[in-house]
């Protein structure tokens, strides 16, 4: 599909949504040199369709974004990723996590209602809330095009809608989305940044809603696996480990004792539930208090 039946296709409810990500304006659909794109209708920012997805990145990402962007866009890994061990660790259990996670969205998203998966990757979590709520609606976005590309490819539903985009930015009005799961994204960033994002999956989510969050948390047990790893290669023997394109990505595991003070300073709004825990895997529930 090209950029002109990308901008067609767009649905006006979708737009409707949508915010700048750079000054949270509103945007609308422009022509500039003969090419559909979306504008900001403040600042002026110009952001292109992909085919027939929109890409809402910010002009300027944030070091830690581009580099997982640039490793995410890497066609291999858009294609295995989730599916084949891999850096990630055991699939089964990040299964389990979007099975739950997805269970959870069919219990208490509401009828028709707008569900964010934001960070939805190659789109293994959109299958199986689609299979279980197809009534909903869902925005799948992602900072990598061919994560995103890969996800569309997987979902063919037309309840479906995909975005390019910055979990640190998110390109969505504030209070526009009923339901919002962040599954298996956030310990990606250092702690400053997963609070950015965190700050912007509350901003978007309405005071009706329900926010889906799992992180790796940083445990005992990563220390004496990074101890007997620094023992090993001082005594110049290497682990057995496959190296991956994405090796080194997970250094920024967020300890329970920081998630437990961010979330401490929401629960005044936000009714907060850690759902499930297996080692150093953790799957929080918040829902804003009535």
């Amino acid at each position: 599909m090209n950029t002109q039946q990308g901008e067609q296709h767009m649905s006006e409810r979708l737009l409707a949504l949508l915010c700048c990500p750079v000054c949270k304006a509103d945007i609308t659909k422009g022509k500039i040199k003969a090419r559909n794109m979306l504008v900001c209708t403040s600042c002026k920012q110009q952001y292109p369709f992909i085919g027939d997805i929109p890409s809402l990145l910010p002009p300027l990402l944030q070091e830690e974004d581009a580099t997982i962007k640039h490793t995410y866009e890497q066609q291999s890994v858009a294609e295995k990723f989730g599916i084949e061990s891999s850096y990630t660790g055991s699939v089964k259990y990040r299964n389990i996590m979007r099975e739950k996670a997805a269970s959870l969205v069919a219990m208490f998203a509401p009828k028709n209602g707008i569900v964010l998966d934001s960070g939805c990757g190659n789109g293994l979590l959109l299958e199986k809330i689609v299979e279980k709520r197809p009534d909903v609606t869902i925005i799948g976005l992602d900072i990598s095009l061919p994560m995103v590309q890969q996800a569309q490819k997987r979902n063919r539903s037309k309840t479906i809608w995909f975005l390019a985009g910055s979990l640190h930015a998110l390109p969505l009005k504030s209070s526009s989305v009923d339901t919002t799961v962040c599954i298996d994204v956030l310990h990606h960033f250092p702690a400053s940044m997963s609070i950015t994002a965190m700050d912007e999956l509350f901003r978007v989510t309405k005071h009706s809603g329900l926010i889906i969050m799992y992180f790796i948390i940083s445990t005992a047990f990563d220390t004496l696996l990074s101890v007997g790893n620094s023992m090993l290669q001082f005594f110049m023997i290497k682990p057995k480990v496959k190296e991956t394109p994405l090796a080194g990505i997970h250094a920024h595991k967020v300890t329970r004792a920081f998630l437990s003070s961010y979330l401490h300073e929401k629960s005044a709004q936000w009714k907060l539930h850690w759902v499930s825990s297996f080692l150093n895997w953790a799957l929080v529930v918040a829902r804003r208090r009535q």
